[in-house]
This record gives structure tokens, sequence and C-alpha cells, in this order.
């Protein structure tokens, strides 16, 4: 049975997203622009602005999804946790860009969030996933060679997910993951 799921990343090719009723997974504080059905956060709350720390924080998703962060005491804890009744910890698989481990219980993670998103969409059952503004051209943190890492780590994705016949899209070619990714139509 087919299984959209849509991931919505912060960069500027997500103008071009249009809901069509497909479940949907954000990222960070996403809801400034669309609601959706589940959100990842995967950086702590003080690395945001007040501004988008209260997107998040005010943010209405079936599910939240976030990490256990290191204290400086040695202890780790869900930073976010306390903010979310719909709160789900993610355990993240070591090490960073390994996706041949994508069906054990951990996830798989990169150098940016839409990652983690993606590997959540194939824990949900997702037969298509299609990314939106994950643009890795104008990133505030991510760029250069961070942004040609991230650009392999979600090549190697594809490939493991098209390994398990699930179909991986873009939603725009104003991302640096075209023409590695075919557009999605419907």
């Amino acid at each position: 049975m087919r299984k959209i799921i849509h991931i919505l990343g912060l960069g500027e090719s997500l103008k071009h997203y249009v809901p069509d009723g497909n479940e949907t997974i954000g990222v960070n504080d996403i809801f400034k622009h669309h609601a959706v059905d589940f959100l990842v956060c995967v950086d702590r709350p003080l690395r945001f602005s007040k501004e988008r720390f209260e997107t998040i924080k005010n943010s209405k998703s079936k599910k939240f999804y976030s990490i256990k962060f290191l204290q400086p005491d040695g202890e780790c804890i869900d930073e976010w946790e306390k903010y979310f009744n719909n709160y789900v910890s993610m355990k993240l698989q070591s090490p960073r860009g390994n996706f041949s481990n994508i069906d054990n219980e951990k996830y798989c993670y990169g150098l940016c969030s839409p990652i983690v998103a993606t590997a959540l969409a194939y824990k949900l059952g997702a037969t298509e996933i299609v990314l939106h503004g994950i643009d890795l051209i104008n990133h505030t943190e991510i760029k250069g060679l961070l942004a040609e890492k991230s650009i392999q780590e979600f090549i190697s994705l594809k490939k493991e997910l098209e390994k398990r016949n699930i179909s991986i899209f873009v939603g725009s070619k104003e991302t640096a993951l075209y023409p590695h990714f075919k557009i999605y139509t419907k």
C-alpha cells in the first residue's frame, strides 16, 4: 500500500510545498510556515533564539520527537520533554552517517535534522518520502564542505531506502539535492 510522507525543512524551496492530505514531518520551528503531523528537533532548546524557541514550544503536532542531551554532570536528559505531553525520546545510532542499520530501533542521523526526520518517515511506514525546504544551499550553519557532506549523506540514505523499495524525492529543483533526487509528481 502506498504511503507518502512529506518532510518539511526550513529552506527557501519550502515555498513550493502544497499540502495534499498526506502525513508531514517537520523540523525545528517549521510551525512558523506550516503545521505538521510530527515534529523533530534534535538541537537543544538553548540553541534557538527566543522567537524560534517559542514557536517550537507552542507547536501542536501529534508527536514531538527529540533526543537526550548530555548535561555538565554527565547525566543525559530529555530537555524538550517538559514542554510536550506528546514527547517521544529518540535514540540515535552511531556512527553518524551510517544508514545500513536503518531497520534497528535506534535512528540514524547525519549533519542535519531532516536526516532524522527521513529515518522517522521510514519507521512510520512511508513508501514514498518527499523532501521540501531541504536546500543545503543557503543554510546558516551547513555550508561549504558541511553542505557537501550533507548532500552525500542524503544520497547514501536514499540508496539504503531504495534497497527497501522506498522512493525518496525532492519537491523542487531549488535544492542541492537535485539532480541526485527526482522531482516528486503526484
